[in-house]
């Protein structure tokens, strides 16, 4: 995430103290857009994975039997 903040800082730098036309042809300009852009990707494959995830645990909680509810567990007696 810190890679895309600093790239997208980086960029809006160059927005601001160069013209379009010089931005449109320069290689540098033309690598940063291609990085931030597969840095989006990178992060939002992060973020659903992390979904997944939580999906996964949120399910696994609502599901599991509470314990000391009485339910199916049987208290020993001595």
């Amino acid at each position: 995430m810190q890679d895309l903040i600093r790239a997208t800082s980086k960029k809006g730098v160059l927005e601001a103290e160069l013209p379009a036309d010089e931005l449109a042809d320069s290689a540098e300009y033309q690598t940063l857009e291609a990085r931030i852009d597969e840095l989006r990707a990178h992060n939002s494959e992060l973020l659903d994975e992390l979904d997944d995830y939580e999906a996964a645990f949120n399910a696994v909680e609502h599901s599991a039997p509470e314990l000391g509810s009485g339910g199916t567990s049987r208290e020993a007696s001595f």
